[in-house]
Formats: C-alpha cells, sequence, structure tokens
C-alpha cells in the first residue's frame, strides 16, 4: 500500500487502534516524501496505546518489508510491534533513496531466525541511494534477522545518524552493519546472539570523519571467529 500524504499544515498523528492486522495490500505500507513535512510539522505512525499494535506480515521478492520509508522525511514510527513472517525475505523496516530526519523509536521488530547472512533478512534495513541524513533507531527491540540492522552507504553522504539504546538479539552476522557512515553516533544498546558461525558485532567499513561508539554491551557466542567490533578502511575516533 503506498500511502499518498501530498501535503499538510501542522504536524500529524496517526494512532492505530489496538490489534493484530495481517493482511499485506492493507498493512504493507510504504510511506514516500511529503510536501509540508519538517522538523516542528512531523508525521507519526504509532500505537494508541503502546504495545496494542502488532502488524504481522511476510516480505515478498517484490515487496520486502513491513513499512518502507521511501524518501520520505520526518516520519516517526513509535511503539509498534512488526513482524515480517517471510522466509527469504525477511526485512521489517526498510530506509531509502533520501530518507531523512526520520526516527523509529520503542517498536519491537521481529524478522526471520536464519543461518544467512543476506541483507534480504535485515531487520533493518538502509539503502542510502540518495543523503540521507540524521535518522534515529532509538530504544527499539531487534530481533533475529541475517543482521538487527544494516545501514548501506556507496559514499560519505550518510551523515549524523543514530543507534542508541536498543536491545538487538539473535542476529546471525552482524548487529549493525553499517558502511561509509559520518558522524554517527552508536550508543548504550545492548546486543547478544549464541550458535552463530563467524559475527562482527558492530561491523563498520569504510567510516569517515569519525564516529562515537561507547556504552554498548555485546554478548556473542559462536563456531567461528566473533568479533566485538570490526573495523576496515575507516577515518574514525572510536571509544
Amino acid at each position: 500500500t503506498l500511502l499518498n500524504i501530498s501535503s499538510f499544515t501542522g504536524s500529524v498523528t496517526f494512532n492505530i487502534l489496538p490489534g493484530t492486522y495481517t493482511t499485506p495490500a492493507d498493512w504493507q505500507v510504504i510511506v514516500g516524501a511529503v510536501s509540508g513535512a519538517s522538523a516542528t510539522n512531523r508525521i507519526t505512525f504509532q500505537a494508541q496505546a503502546p504495545g496494542t499494535v502488532t502488524i504481522n506480515v511476510a516480505g515478498t521478492n517484490t515487496a520486502n518489508y513491513v513499512i518502507k520509508l521511501d524518501g520520505a522525511s520526518y516520519v516517526d514510527l513509535k511503539n509498534l510491534v512488526l513482524v515480517n513472517s517471510g522466509t527469504s525475505y525477511g526485512r521489517v523496516v526498510e530506509l531509502a533513496g533520501s530518507a531523512s530526519y526520520d526516527s523509529v523509536v520503542r517498536c519491537r521488530l521481529t524478522g526471520v531466525s536464519t543461518t544467512s547472512n543476506s541483507n534480504d533478512r535485515a531487520v533493518i534495513y538502509a539503502n542510502n541511494t540518495g543523503s540521507m541524513i540524521s535518522n534515529v533507531i532509538k530504544a527499539d527491540t531487534i530481533q533475529n534477522g541475517s543482521h538487527g540492522i544494516y545501514w548501506w552507504s556507496p559514499s560519505t553522504n550518510s551523515v549524523t545518524h543514530t543507534f542508541s539504546n536498543n536491545v538487538i538479539s539473535g542476529s546471525r552476522e552482524a548487529y549493525l552493519y553499517a558502511r561509509t557512515l559520518s558522524n554517527a553516533t552508536i550508543t548504550g544498546n545492548i546486543c547478544s546472539a549464541s550458535g552463530v558461525g563467524t559475527h562482527y558485532g558492530f561491523y563498520v567499513p569504510y567510516s569517515q570523519n569519525g564516529y562515537t561508539m561507547t556504552g554498548n554491551t555485546i554478548t556473542t557466542s559462536g563456531s567461528g571467529d566473533v568479533y566485538g567490533v570490526y573495523n576496515t578502511y575507516c577515518n574514525n575516533t572510536s571509544a
């Protein structure tokens, strides 16, 4: 479903009534760019009461998401339970294009339990083909998937994102894979996985202009090489 909001003035909040929603034609949603959205005029999708709304759909090769922010900016997802019950295609939240200033806060996101490293099964997936700026992934519970968060950028135009205070568990290859980030903040996350093969923890290649990494807890056990933080080709200051 493509949510068609052409323009608006003032902040808009969609309160979703309690229930479990499972019809892909109605609840597999794309939010595109909206004229009038700004730092003071945000769009919020939230459960009417925290923990009372579950959206459970199966991803496919043509619609691999529960909610996709496609070039959307100033959008907040709050207090939702989102589940991708697919097998080969298991993304839950996708950000695409130049999606910026968006947030996913206090949501429970559940992907597929998998032994695959394919990003088709990442719980949160971002493909920064545009210039993503200042997105926030905060205080979420992120379960399963090949990666808890897979954030890909071809160059240093993906800047000042925040990944904080999340609980990430069961990720097959990495809790966070973030390529070519600039000035990111990765702090206060609690991460755990067991029975994995080679695991990279926080895998941050080609990062530029520094990032901040503090106060994270990583507990991983498996049969292969296990890393807490894995940096390659970076120009950073980390702590």
